[in-house]
């Protein structure tokens, strides 16, 4: 048995090893995938650039929004001053603040009586003084 064994091996050809080449990688390699595979990384780009945008867009509002909350902050202040001032304007303005300028400053004082003129007369009437004027 061990003679039928050497023979057979005689016989046969010699173990040859195979020559291994090296995998070179290409740009090719990178996209030969499969068409489910390709599906998929497009899907996943796809999101990946929605998610981004809607990350943006909502910091944009978010900006906005905070602009605008400020911009009214400003206007109610603006308003709050101009209403200030027209008060202060409104004060100056007052006929009795005028008539103590008027008589404390000034000297002047309200006369006991008006003359009124038209074109063809000359009337005197009677106007009795009054304390104050009153707004």
């Amino acid at each position: 048995m061990l003679v039928r064994k050497a023979a057979y091996w005689e016989q046969s050809a010699p173990y040859v090893e195979p020559v291994r080449r090296k995998k070179v990688k290409t740009q090719a390699f990178i996209w030969d995938v499969t068409p489910d595979m390709r599906q998929c990384l497009l899907t996943v780009l796809l999101g990946l650039v929605l998610g981004l945008t809607c990350l943006l867009l909502t910091g944009v509002t978010e900006n906005a929004r905070k602009e605008t909350v400020n911009l009214q902050e400003q206007i109610v202040l603006e308003n709050r001053t101009n209403y200030e001032y027209n008060l202060g304007l409104a004060e100056l303005r007052s006929p009795t603040r005028i008539q103590k300028i008027a008589q404390q400053k000034l000297g002047m004082v309200l006369p006991d009586n008006f003359v009124y003129t038209s074109k063809n007369t000359v009337e005197e009437r009677n106007v009795t003084m009054k304390k104050d004027i009153r707004e």
